[in-house]
């Protein structure tokens, strides 16, 4: 029926899937993220479900802006080889140039002095 579909591994959906899941509950969960369940809560009550867009996300962000964790996540998949064997010396090279490069997204109460994740990396860069 589609003759020039490319065929995906079930599997790699299923990651995709799963990456796509975590980013978009990293942009729109960042406003609270470390806060009670509570605040959450009534941020989803408030913000999210009437449609709200805040003015901005955590730290100097727009709102909507994946944080670490996602591209944490994104960098130990992109560390799996072809054959499906986890390489941590790569994952470890991959974070260390996401750190370096100046990529590595920061935000929160920290963000003026250093981000927990790029801070630990900076000291081994």
């Amino acid at each position: 029926m589609f003759p020039n579909r490319i065929t995906v591994h079930p599997l790699v959906d299923k990651y995709a899937g799963c990456l796509l899941g975590l980013a978009l509950g990293d942009a729109l969960g960042a406003v609270v993220e470390a806060q009670p369940p509570a605040d959450a809560r009534r941020y989803v009550e408030s913000v999210l479900r009437p449609r709200l867009i805040p003015v901005r996300g955590p730290g100097a962000h727009r709102f909507g802006q994946v944080t670490d964790d996602t591209q944490l996540t994104r960098e130990l998949l992109l560390s799996v080889s072809p054959t499906g064997e986890f390489r941590p010396e790569v994952f470890a090279e991959r974070l260390l140039q996401l750190v370096v490069s100046g990529r590595m997204v920061e935000g929160g109460e920290r963000a003026e002095r250093c981000g927990a994740t790029a801070c630990a990396w900076r000291a081994v860069a």
